[in-house]
């Protein structure tokens, strides 16, 4: 008989630290899954990004797939919510095609180092499998 995977669907809800990001799912969480991003939202703290590029949405392989690029504009602060169809996002590869096999997720900004905007919150959802 062969075995198969189950499908995991997830939702996940974390404070992006603006200078670390954060950790969504552990690399030892996903031994043999593939993760697929289905839908994200981030709600901007109350002050705007001004020194970092933005933060990416992307698993923790050595050479990431992104699965979304977010643009400091997006994080403009007085809690505006940015999804994937927010202008100032660019969705990535791993948006369609799903992350490296055995990878952790993670949202990390890039970029100058930022330290006056305020930290978002990310509720991320999908499947692994």
């Amino acid at each position: 008989m062969t075995k198969t995977k189950r499908v995991q669907p997830f939702i996940i809800t974390a404070t992006i630290d603006k200078a670390a990001g954060v950790t969504l799912l552990a690399t030892t969480e996903q031994p043999g899954f593939t993760t697929f991003v289905q839908g994200f939202q981030i709600t901007s703290g109350g002050t705007a990004w001004n020194e970092a590029t933005g933060i990416k949405i992307q698993d923790g392989a050595d050479t990431p797939i992104v699965v979304a690029t977010i643009l400091k504009a997006a994080l403009a602060g007085s809690g505006a919510l940015i999804n994937p169809w927010t202008s100032n996002v660019t969705l990535g590869a791993g948006w369609s095609s799903g992350c490296t096999i055995s990878k952790s997720l993670v949202v990390s900004p890039y970029g100058s180092t930022e330290t006056t905007g305020t930290n978002p919150t990310i509720t991320i959802w999908g499947v692994r499998y």
